[in-house]
């Protein structure tokens, strides 16, 4: 098991301003998505918020997204 923190969304160049991420999206080692709900749905994912992965394939996927995820 691994605890990851949400960054927030990369900048590009492409995007003027960002709406809330309302959902985050893992694959999993069975061909299935894993949909992770933000802590305070209100408020959806925010800069700091923390959540855990187990699945293989999953760890995988946030651990090479350094821009977003970064790794507790």
């Amino acid at each position: 098991m691994a605890t990851f923190q949400y960054n927030g969304e990369p900048p590009q160049s492409f995007v003027q301003t960002y709406g809330e991420t309302e959902l985050l999206r893992f694959p999993l080692k069975n061909g299935t998505w894993l949909d992770l709900e933000p802590p305070v749905p209100a408020t959806g994912w925010v800069p700091g918020d923390e959540f855990e992965l187990t699945d293989e394939r999953a760890l995988r996927a946030a651990r090479a997204d350094t821009a977003r995820f970064t790794e507790i």
